[in-house]
């Protein structure tokens, strides 16, 4: 069996909060500074900056400055992590079987 690594561990924990999943999809359409982020999800900009952080250690944002700002934007590689992962388990699944019949006296 498969050990589940550090980095994955880290993204099933990321995504498994609400509003991290939020900031996903909205990164997912654009770059945002974390002021932007902080209005869609109504949280404060520091509680934003600290899902993010949550997402940045996962590997799914990466963050850029620009003048006073910080810019998050989606990073692809930490999706096809996701992917791989996933299409893993999906592998080891055991195809489905027509279920028994169960034969009963009458």
């Amino acid at each position: 069996m498969r050990r589940v690594k550090t980095r994955e561990r880290a993204v099933f924990k990321a995504l498994s909060n609400d509003v991290r999943r939020r900031l996903l999809e909205l990164l997912a359409i654009r770059e945002h500074a974390v002021s932007e982020l902080a209005l869609e999800v109504q949280n404060s900009p520091s509680l934003t900056s600290i899902h993010l952080g949550g997402l940045r250690r996962a590997g799914l944002v990466e963050a850029r400055v620009h003048s006073k700002q910080r810019i998050y934007k989606l990073r692809r590689e930490g999706l096809v992590a996701v992917r791989g992962f996933l299409e893993h388990l999906e592998q080891s699944v055991p195809e489905e079987r027509a279920p028994r019949r169960v034969l009963t006296r009458v």
